[in-house]
């Protein structure tokens, strides 16, 4: 299902589609994935989030805080701040590892004000570190997805270095659904623009 409900993302390589409301019948399991404006799983803003005084969360993880296979309010992060009564950010993003959450915490999240900072690391996230892409399964043709993503090489005398930023547009799919070529300059100009913390020095 992850191809019909992602898109591409510069810094992160992938995030889900903005404003989404999607029934997902899987098997013996249906469940529903609703996105924000931001593009995570959220049935709320999260520029409507950071204007209340309640405490805020943020949350970020692979598909164990995204919430695979159920829906939005049954994730233990949704369950924790209706608990507690207070403001999630939930990051969370299927099949990624702890380099493409750094990333999201720095380049995403900064713009939001938050008191808590919830960080689920899985062990297998250590492997996705290691590498420039992640597959996913389209489970309508059974066919693997290959997606680039950014990941850190440890250089001698320069320590970690990003890589694959801003991230190749890889796969047809999102060139199909109207994306930039990462060689056109309407590409390398809203990279620049969007982020100018990571990119600025884009040359033209």
């Amino acid at each position: 299902y992850r191809r019909q409900i992602i898109q591409y993302d510069p810094v992160i390589g992938y995030r889900f589609t903005p404003n989404l409301y999607s029934r997902i019948c899987r098997k013996n399991n249906t469940f529903i994935v609703e996105t924000n404006e931001q593009g995570f799983r959220d049935n709320i803003s999260f520029e409507k989030k950071n204007k209340t005084k309640k405490l805020k969360v943020l949350a970020l993880g692979d598909s164990f805080i995204a919430g695979d296979q159920i829906s939005n309010n049954e994730r233990f992060m949704d369950i924790i701040g209706n608990r507690f009564d207070v403001e999630v950010f939930n990051l969370g993003l299927p099949g990624s590892g702890t380099d493409q959450q750094l990333l999201t915490q720095e380049y995403i999240a900064s713009k939001w004000n938050y008191d808590i900072l919830v960080m689920a690391p899985y062990i297998h996230n250590i492997l996705r570190n290691l590498k420039s892409t992640v597959y996913f399964l389209d489970f309508a043709t059974k066919r693997r997805i290959d997606i680039r993503k950014p990941y850190f090489e440890m250089k001698n005398g320069q320590g970690l270095v990003l890589r694959n930023s801003p991230v190749p547009i890889a796969h047809d799919f999102f060139l199909r659904n109207g994306h930039l070529s990462n060689d056109s300059y309407k590409y390398r100009r809203m990279v620049r623009n969007k982020f100018p913390k990571l990119y600025g020095n884009i040359q033209d």
